[in-house]
């Protein structure tokens, strides 16, 4: 082996590791400022709601449930808002993800269960024709 060779290929090693320890540090930067920004944004909004509750003139109790609130959306969601997330979808499919997850509940309660029973028995999804009132 040739001295310069191996000069050369150490030099371009070590500027290959730099580059990627480099690359490493970028993206953590840019991870810990973006999550900082969340923060100084949710922090800010606590502030604002805070000072809007006091002139309000809300009671403490109250004051605090909704501090509580946002601190479990912090601690949950990290400050994002999920109100709204789905408004673009249509009508359908927004029916369709609202039965889904309320499925559970429309089975226990008495009402729905009967007048799914009512309207299974008036109507046949597979045919097109409603059938008449017995």
């Amino acid at each position: 082996m040739k001295i310069p060779e191996v000069t050369v290929a150490s030099l371009v090693m070590v500027f290959g590791l730099f580059a990627f320890v480099g690359v490493i540090a970028t993206g953590m930067s840019s991870i810990i400022s973006n999550l900082d920004a969340r923060r100084g944004r949710f922090c800010h909004r606590m502030e604002s709601i805070c000072l809007h509750m006091k002139q309000m003139g809300l009671p403490e109790e109250v004051q605090t449930w909704v501090h509580k609130y946002y601190r479990y959306l912090w601690t949950h969601r990290k400050g994002s808002v999920v109100a709204g997330l789905l408004d673009d979808l249509p009508f359908a499919l927004h029916s369709e993800i609202s039965s889904a997850c309320y499925k559970p509940l429309m089975k226990k309660v008495r009402f729905v269960l009967m007048c799914t029973l009512v309207w299974s028995a008036m109507y046949d999804p597979y045919s097109t024709e409603k059938r008449s009132e017995a």
